[in-house]
Protein backbone atom coordinates (compact mmCIF):
# COMPACT_ATOMS: atom_id res chain seq x y z
CA UNK A 1 0.00 0.00 0.00
CA UNK A 2 1.50 3.50 -0.96
CA UNK A 3 1.99 6.03 1.71
CA UNK A 4 -0.27 9.07 1.44
CA UNK A 5 2.72 11.42 1.18
CA UNK A 6 3.73 9.55 -2.36
CA UNK A 7 0.58 9.71 -3.45
CA UNK A 8 0.08 13.37 -3.04
CA UNK A 9 3.47 13.97 -4.45
CA UNK A 10 2.50 11.68 -7.96
CA UNK A 11 -0.76 13.96 -7.88
CA UNK A 12 1.31 16.84 -7.51
CA UNK A 13 3.81 15.69 -10.63
CA UNK A 14 1.11 15.07 -12.93
CA UNK A 15 -0.72 18.04 -12.56
CA UNK A 16 2.69 20.14 -12.75
CA UNK A 17 3.25 18.08 -16.17
CA UNK A 18 -0.44 19.33 -17.29
CA UNK A 19 0.97 22.97 -16.75
CA UNK A 20 -0.94 23.09 -12.71
CA UNK A 21 1.85 24.47 -10.77
CA UNK A 22 2.43 27.96 -9.35
CA UNK A 23 4.82 28.96 -11.90
CA UNK A 24 3.06 27.90 -14.79
CA UNK A 25 -0.15 29.86 -13.61
CA UNK A 26 1.76 32.60 -12.92
CA UNK A 27 -0.11 33.11 -9.44
CA UNK A 28 1.69 34.48 -7.18
CA UNK A 29 2.35 31.19 -4.76
CA UNK A 30 5.33 29.72 -4.04
CA UNK A 31 6.40 26.44 -5.98
CA UNK A 32 4.83 23.30 -4.12
CA UNK A 33 2.19 25.24 -2.48
CA UNK A 34 -0.56 22.62 -4.40
CA UNK A 35 0.75 20.02 -2.70
CA UNK A 36 0.89 21.46 0.85
CA UNK A 37 -3.37 22.53 0.11
CA UNK A 38 -3.73 18.97 -0.99
CA UNK A 39 -2.08 17.52 1.66
CA UNK A 40 -3.86 19.97 4.77
CA UNK A 41 -7.28 18.42 2.67
CA UNK A 42 -6.40 14.93 3.38
CA UNK A 43 -5.22 15.32 6.58
CA UNK A 44 -8.37 16.87 7.55
CA UNK A 45 -10.28 14.09 6.63
CA UNK A 46 -8.03 11.18 8.41
CA UNK A 47 -8.29 13.57 11.64
CA UNK A 48 -12.27 12.92 11.29
CA UNK A 49 -13.10 11.25 14.70
CA UNK A 50 -15.43 8.76 12.76
CA UNK A 51 -14.90 5.45 11.03
CA UNK A 52 -14.88 6.64 7.50
CA UNK A 53 -16.98 3.61 5.64
CA UNK A 54 -17.61 5.37 2.65
CA UNK A 55 -15.10 7.53 0.07
CA UNK A 56 -14.48 10.91 1.04
CA UNK A 57 -14.43 14.02 -1.42
CA UNK A 58 -12.22 16.90 -1.27
CA UNK A 59 -12.07 19.66 -3.08
CA UNK A 60 -8.72 22.20 -3.80
CA UNK A 61 -8.88 24.88 -5.26
CA UNK A 62 -5.43 27.18 -7.38
CA UNK A 63 -5.76 30.25 -9.66
CA UNK A 64 -4.23 30.91 -12.59
CA UNK A 65 -3.01 34.17 -14.19
CA UNK A 66 -3.14 34.32 -18.12
CA UNK A 67 -3.56 37.25 -21.01
CA UNK A 68 -0.65 39.38 -19.01
CA UNK A 69 -2.52 39.00 -15.75
CA UNK A 70 -5.80 40.54 -17.52
CA UNK A 71 -8.01 36.82 -16.99
CA UNK A 72 -8.37 35.23 -13.90
CA UNK A 73 -9.29 31.34 -13.88
CA UNK A 74 -10.07 29.44 -10.98
CA UNK A 75 -9.41 25.33 -10.83
CA UNK A 76 -11.06 23.78 -8.67
CA UNK A 77 -9.83 19.79 -8.25
CA UNK A 78 -12.54 17.55 -6.61
CA UNK A 79 -10.90 14.41 -5.33
CA UNK A 80 -12.39 11.18 -4.02
CA UNK A 81 -10.12 9.61 -1.02
CA UNK A 82 -10.39 6.18 -0.05
CA UNK A 83 -9.43 6.04 3.66
CA UNK A 84 -9.06 1.71 3.79
CA UNK A 85 -6.49 1.17 1.32
CA UNK A 86 -4.87 5.04 1.48
CA UNK A 87 -6.54 5.81 -2.49
CA UNK A 88 -6.72 9.44 -4.04
CA UNK A 89 -8.75 9.46 -7.00
CA UNK A 90 -9.33 12.96 -9.13
CA UNK A 91 -12.61 12.58 -10.27
CA UNK A 92 -13.35 16.00 -11.66
CA UNK A 93 -12.20 19.93 -13.02
CA UNK A 94 -14.25 22.66 -12.90
CA UNK A 95 -12.38 26.43 -14.57
CA UNK A 96 -14.12 29.20 -14.07
CA UNK A 97 -13.51 32.60 -15.56
CA UNK A 98 -15.99 35.83 -15.61
CA UNK A 99 -18.20 33.80 -13.52
CA UNK A 100 -18.36 31.40 -16.68
CA UNK A 101 -18.01 27.38 -15.14
CA UNK A 102 -16.59 24.32 -17.29
CA UNK A 103 -16.74 20.92 -15.85
CA UNK A 104 -14.22 17.98 -16.90
CA UNK A 105 -15.34 14.61 -15.77
CA UNK A 106 -12.23 12.76 -15.19
CA UNK A 107 -11.60 8.92 -15.32
CA UNK A 108 -8.34 9.01 -16.00
CA UNK A 109 -5.35 11.40 -15.92
CA UNK A 110 -5.48 10.99 -20.38
CA UNK A 111 -9.10 13.18 -19.38
CA UNK A 112 -7.13 16.22 -17.74
CA UNK A 113 -7.09 19.16 -20.38
CA UNK A 114 -3.62 21.10 -20.15
CA UNK A 115 -4.10 24.37 -18.19
CA UNK A 116 -3.65 26.42 -21.68
CA UNK A 117 -5.81 24.47 -23.51
CA UNK A 118 -8.75 25.30 -20.80
CA UNK A 119 -7.97 28.48 -20.66
CA UNK A 120 -8.54 28.92 -24.46
CA UNK A 121 -11.97 26.91 -24.51
CA UNK A 122 -13.38 28.94 -21.40
CA UNK A 123 -12.34 32.20 -22.91
CA UNK A 124 -14.18 31.43 -26.35
CA UNK A 125 -17.18 30.50 -24.09
CA UNK A 126 -16.32 33.50 -21.53
CA UNK A 127 -17.01 35.86 -24.94
CA UNK A 128 -19.54 33.97 -26.68
CA UNK A 129 -21.95 33.80 -23.61
CA UNK A 130 -20.94 37.32 -22.39
CA UNK A 131 -21.97 38.79 -25.61
CA UNK A 132 -25.26 37.06 -25.46
CA UNK A 133 -25.75 38.45 -22.20
CA UNK A 134 -24.66 41.98 -23.23
CA UNK A 135 -27.55 41.29 -26.08
CA UNK A 136 -29.87 40.19 -23.83
CA UNK A 137 -29.63 43.07 -21.10
CA UNK A 138 -30.07 45.48 -23.48
CA UNK A 139 -33.41 44.00 -24.81
CA UNK A 140 -34.60 44.31 -21.45
CA UNK A 141 -33.24 47.11 -20.96
CA UNK A 142 -34.80 48.68 -24.32
CA UNK A 143 -38.25 47.41 -23.56
CA UNK A 144 -38.51 49.06 -19.97
CA UNK A 145 -37.59 52.29 -21.92
CA UNK A 146 -40.12 52.07 -24.76
CA UNK A 147 -42.67 50.73 -22.10
CA UNK A 148 -42.16 53.94 -19.99
CA UNK A 149 -41.76 56.19 -22.46
CA UNK A 150 -44.98 54.76 -23.84
CA UNK A 151 -46.82 55.66 -20.55
CA UNK A 152 -45.85 59.26 -20.55
CA UNK A 153 -46.82 59.74 -24.25
CA UNK A 154 -49.72 58.45 -23.69
CA UNK A 155 -50.86 60.55 -20.99
CA UNK A 156 -50.29 63.50 -23.29
CA UNK A 157 -46.45 64.89 -22.37
CA UNK A 158 -44.75 64.17 -25.98
CA UNK A 159 -47.61 65.45 -27.66
CA UNK A 160 -47.96 68.49 -25.37
CA UNK A 161 -44.33 69.35 -25.05
CA UNK A 162 -42.81 72.24 -27.12
CA UNK A 163 -39.96 70.08 -27.31
CA UNK A 164 -38.90 67.96 -30.87
CA UNK A 165 -40.96 64.40 -31.58
CA UNK A 166 -39.03 61.86 -29.66
CA UNK A 167 -37.44 64.00 -26.63
CA UNK A 168 -38.50 61.68 -24.21
CA UNK A 169 -36.60 58.31 -25.58
CA UNK A 170 -33.85 60.98 -26.39
CA UNK A 171 -33.27 61.60 -22.84
CA UNK A 172 -34.00 58.02 -21.12
CA UNK A 173 -31.49 56.58 -23.86
CA UNK A 174 -29.15 58.84 -22.45
CA UNK A 175 -29.51 57.88 -19.20
CA UNK A 176 -29.41 54.42 -19.86
CA UNK A 177 -26.31 54.79 -21.88
CA UNK A 178 -24.55 55.92 -18.92
CA UNK A 179 -24.75 53.22 -16.63
CA UNK A 180 -25.13 49.08 -16.70
CA UNK A 181 -27.33 46.65 -15.15
CA UNK A 182 -25.05 45.54 -12.82
CA UNK A 183 -25.34 49.06 -11.45
CA UNK A 184 -26.79 48.90 -7.72
CA UNK A 185 -27.09 52.84 -7.94
CA UNK A 186 -30.76 54.60 -7.67
CA UNK A 187 -30.29 57.02 -9.75
CA UNK A 188 -33.03 60.08 -10.09
CA UNK A 189 -33.57 62.21 -12.79
CA UNK A 190 -35.99 64.68 -14.82
CA UNK A 191 -37.93 65.14 -17.77
CA UNK A 192 -38.48 68.58 -17.61
CA UNK A 193 -40.39 70.63 -20.60
CA UNK A 194 -42.76 73.12 -21.11
CA UNK A 195 -46.17 72.05 -22.15
CA UNK A 196 -48.01 74.14 -24.51
CA UNK A 197 -51.72 73.41 -23.41
CA UNK A 198 -54.66 76.28 -23.75
CA UNK A 199 -53.72 78.80 -20.44
CA UNK A 200 -53.69 82.33 -22.08
CA UNK A 201 -50.89 82.20 -19.13
CA UNK A 202 -48.03 80.77 -21.27
CA UNK A 203 -46.93 76.96 -21.04
CA UNK A 204 -46.97 75.24 -18.39
CA UNK A 205 -42.89 74.47 -17.20
CA UNK A 206 -42.85 71.07 -16.00
CA UNK A 207 -40.52 68.51 -14.13
CA UNK A 208 -41.19 64.64 -13.63
CA UNK A 209 -39.45 63.16 -11.38
CA UNK A 210 -37.71 59.73 -12.21
CA UNK A 211 -36.03 56.80 -10.45
CA UNK A 212 -33.97 54.36 -12.69
CA UNK A 213 -32.85 51.34 -10.49
CA UNK A 214 -31.02 49.48 -14.03
CA UNK A 215 -30.28 46.35 -11.74
CA UNK A 216 -33.83 45.18 -11.73
CA UNK A 217 -34.42 47.33 -14.39
CA UNK A 218 -37.54 49.61 -13.58
CA UNK A 219 -38.16 53.16 -14.47
CA UNK A 220 -40.28 54.91 -11.19
CA UNK A 221 -41.72 58.44 -11.54
CA UNK A 222 -41.59 59.89 -7.74
CA UNK A 223 -42.92 63.49 -8.20
CA UNK A 224 -44.09 66.23 -10.39
CA UNK A 225 -43.36 69.55 -10.57
CA UNK A 226 -45.16 72.62 -11.97
CA UNK A 227 -45.31 76.28 -12.40
CA UNK A 228 -46.42 79.31 -14.39
CA UNK A 229 -45.62 82.34 -13.72
CA UNK A 230 -45.63 82.72 -10.14
CA UNK A 231 -47.55 80.12 -9.80
CA UNK A 232 -45.96 76.92 -8.37
CA UNK A 233 -47.80 73.17 -7.51
CA UNK A 234 -45.83 69.95 -6.42
CA UNK A 235 -47.24 66.82 -6.42
CA UNK A 236 -45.51 63.70 -4.37
CA UNK A 237 -45.99 59.90 -6.02
CA UNK A 238 -46.47 56.63 -3.85
CA UNK A 239 -45.07 53.94 -4.67
CA UNK A 240 -46.94 52.74 -8.12
CA UNK A 241 -48.96 55.92 -8.36
CA UNK A 242 -49.26 56.91 -11.53
CA UNK A 243 -48.60 61.02 -12.47
CA UNK A 244 -51.62 62.97 -14.05
CA UNK A 245 -52.58 63.12 -17.26
CA UNK A 246 -51.71 66.88 -19.29
CA UNK A 247 -55.38 67.51 -19.88
CA UNK A 248 -55.63 67.12 -15.82
CA UNK A 249 -52.40 68.88 -15.07
CA UNK A 250 -53.76 71.90 -17.12
CA UNK A 251 -56.82 72.01 -15.34
CA UNK A 252 -55.54 71.39 -11.89
CA UNK A 253 -53.37 74.61 -12.96
CA UNK A 254 -56.38 76.72 -14.56
CA UNK A 255 -58.06 76.19 -11.43
CA UNK A 256 -55.00 77.56 -9.21
CA UNK A 257 -54.35 80.51 -11.32
CA UNK A 258 -58.11 81.40 -11.40
CA UNK A 259 -58.02 80.83 -7.68
CA UNK A 260 -54.70 82.79 -7.13
CA UNK A 261 -56.21 85.46 -9.86
CA UNK A 262 -59.88 85.44 -7.77
CA UNK A 263 -58.22 86.54 -4.82
CA UNK A 264 -56.14 89.07 -6.24
CA UNK A 265 -58.87 90.80 -7.38
CA UNK A 266 -60.23 90.21 -3.89
CA UNK A 267 -57.48 91.74 -1.87
CA UNK A 268 -57.75 94.61 -4.45
CA UNK A 269 -60.99 95.45 -3.65
CA UNK A 270 -60.61 95.46 -0.19
CA UNK A 271 -57.56 97.21 -0.15
CA UNK A 272 -59.30 100.24 -2.32
CA UNK A 273 -62.26 100.17 0.32
CA UNK A 274 -59.88 100.49 3.23
CA UNK A 275 -57.89 103.22 1.54
CA UNK A 276 -61.42 104.51 0.68
CA UNK A 277 -62.69 104.30 4.00
CA UNK A 278 -59.42 106.23 5.25
CA UNK A 279 -59.68 108.90 3.17
CA UNK A 280 -63.38 110.08 4.44
CA UNK A 281 -63.15 113.28 5.94
CA UNK A 282 -63.84 113.09 9.94
CA UNK A 283 -67.25 114.73 11.00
Amino acid sequence: MQDIEGIIREHARILRDKGYNEKALNNGEEDGMYKTHLRIAVQDILDKDIVLFDNEHLSVKMFGSFNHGQDKVLFDFTYEFNSFNNSLTLKQLEATLNKVPLAIHIDGFEDLWHSRDIYERLKEFSININQALDYQERQVKSEVIKSFASCITELGYENASIKPPGWIHRKLNKIDQSVSMKDKTRHFFNLQTDLKGDLPYGPIRTKIHCLYIPEIPRINTTGLFLQIQDCKHSITLKPGEQIPSVKEVTNLMQNKLDLARARSITDACKLKETTSQECKPKR
